[in-house]
């Protein structure tokens, strides 16, 4: 580790620019476009590492429910991100089939993961663990459900989901239902339960997510209009301010009878809500096996937007999905490919491929899928270790893809001022810990700090800047000074002491702050 990159030290009251830490594979993104991808490997020879995935800023989650700890088939998920991949491990168990992993949610407070075969007791049908990650110390706790028997039914944790501190927790067992939590009181609020033909194989509750005081809970073999055997889908739309259903949400009708678990659409397989957006997968579309779409729905009032269609060449496009700020992701694992959508036009935006296997046999990239905002990540759970694998054997340890991005927000007041106040960014908002912090006015100026602040990169791309500060802090992941077209200058304190000139610095922690603070 480099304590220190720069520091000046002839006065305390000048500013220093300190890295913190290090890490070999990791620079979030400051590049306008699609950012390279950060592949994260791990949880051994057939692990399955990647079979679910999540992300929150410049941190993500991983679960590789088929990993090997010791002698027993445990399973694990580890944390990715600028501290690097940290292994979240099950409590100890008698049992040795567990499958902890099997799905996982993270924000930048809280980490969910699920094991749907349970440690024992009371859970033999499935245990979620919730992590506080702003208390990295404390032991992992359970989320249960008041129903005591609603964990020993099997699938319990089949899919769960995290928005500021609420969750919830599908389980697909029966006639299926999902369970509301307040993170901070670990009290379950709501239990909802299948509105449908309780025929016991809708599988309501496979699928679930949940953004601010909106739900939505997939039932992928729900059978509509009648036909008993079709298994179209549905997902359902729920007001968490009450507990009560706002809409039930449709795909197309399948147009063959078909066959009890092979006849249908399929509909509700995977689903994601963010602000005012709904995304469903349906795993099939009209008669075509091999694709599916993705339909988009008013968070509000569950009103039809549109649906995105398969590109050329994809297979099992559908079965995982994602949306986030006005961009949709979708999963075609049978093609390894993922798709971005503009969620206002339908448009394509890009088609992601895995970059790095060890062999040429399929990896099931695009088995899952995540987003929050400009980063998102895709799983590839049958992917080949980058070392390669022994007797030159498939060995499908698995990695998941990680394309980390930040929000761009510019400075737009020419005569300088305080760097939190509102009015001198565009839209009138201060970049906040994930995002980008942009200096592009032609003249000079000065930004002061009156407070501790934090962006993900800063980038001067035109002007003079000058950072003033007396006792408070910025930190950044990346600061750069862009010269190639313009002349750009920073000015690290108000004496000039430190100063960048068409050039920049890269790093995975910068502090850029009173010396000694």
């Amino acid at each position: 580790m480099v304590d220190s990159l720069l520091s000046v030290s002839s006065r305390t009251s000048l500013l220093t620019i300190t890295l913190l830490s290090s890490s070999a594979w990791f620079f979030p993104t400051s590049a306008v476009g699609q950012p390279d991808p950060v592949v994260a490997y791990g949880g051994g020879v057939d692990s399955e590492y990647g079979w679910s995935v999540d992300v929150a800023g410049l941190q993500g989650i991983v679960g590789a429910y088929r990993a090997q700890l010791g002698v027993r088939r445990t399973g694990l998920a580890e944390l990715v991100g600028d501290i690097g991949q940290v292994l979240l491990q099950p409590e100890p168990s008698t049992r040795s089939d567990r499958q902890f992993g099997w799905s996982v949610a993270a924000t930048t407070d809280w980490a969910m993961v699920a094991d749907i075969r349970g440690d024992g007791a009371r859970d033999l049908g499935g245990t979620v663990w919730l992590y506080d990650l702003n208390d990295p110390g404390s032991s992992p706790v359970k989320l249960l459900p008041e129903d005591p028997l609603a964990s020993t039914l099997g699938g319990y944790g089949s899919s769960i989901d995290i928005s500021g501190d609420l969750a919830i927790v599908g389980t697909q067992s029966g006639p299926g239902v999902a369970y509301v939590f307040d993170l901070t009181t670990r009290e379950q609020l709501y239990k909802l339960t299948n509105p449908g033909d309780l025929v016991g194989r809708d599988r309501f509750g496979r699928s679930v997510a949940i953004s601010g005081n909106r739900a939505v809970v997939g039932a992928a073999r729900n059978s509509l209009g009648g036909n008993a055997v079709a298994e179209d889908g549905s997902a359902y739309l729920y007001d968490l301010n009450s507990g009560a259903l706002i809409s039930e949400l449709t795909g197309e009708t399948h147009s063959s009878t078909g066959q009890v678990g092979n006849g249908g659409n399929e509909f509700g397989m995977s689903v994601d809500i963010a602000g005012d957006q709904v995304i469903v997968g349906s795993r099939r579309i009209e008669d075509d096996d091999l694709n599916g779409a993705g339909f988009l729905f008013d968070a509000d009032s569950g009103a039809s937007l549109g649906k995105l269609s398969a590109p050329s060449g994809a297979m099992f496009f559908g079965q995982s999905v994602g949306v986030s700020q006005g961009t949709g992701i979708i999963g075609a694992w049978g093609s390894e490919t993922a798709y971005l959508f503009d969620t206002a036009t339908l448009g394509l935006q890009h088609t992601l491929e895995a970059t790095a296997q060890g062999s040429d046999a399929p990896t099931e990239f695009g088995r899952s899928v995540a987003i929050s905002g400009p980063s998102y990540v895709v799983g590839s759970p049958n992917h080949d270790s980058e070392l390669g694998c022994p007797d030159n054997l498939r060995c499908n340890t698995g990695a998941a893809y990680f394309y980390f991005g930040a929000n761009e927000f510019r400075w737009i007041e020419p005569s300088g001022g305080e760097f939190s106040l509102d009015a001198n960014w565009e839209s009138d908002v201060v970049p906040g810990p994930t995002d980008l912090a942009v200096f592009d006015l032609s003249n000079s100026y000065t930004v002061e700090l009156t407070e501790n602040v934090q962006s993900a990169s800063m980038s001067v791309r035109a002007g003079d800047v000058s950072l003033q500060s007396d006792s408070f802090r910025y930190v950044v992941d990346r600061l750069d000074v862009e010269g190639n077209a313009v002349s750009a200058s920073l000015f690290v304190n108000s004496t000039n002491a430190v100063t960048m000139e068409e050039h920049g610095l890269l790093a995975s922690v910068i502090k850029i702050g009173k010396l000694g603070t």
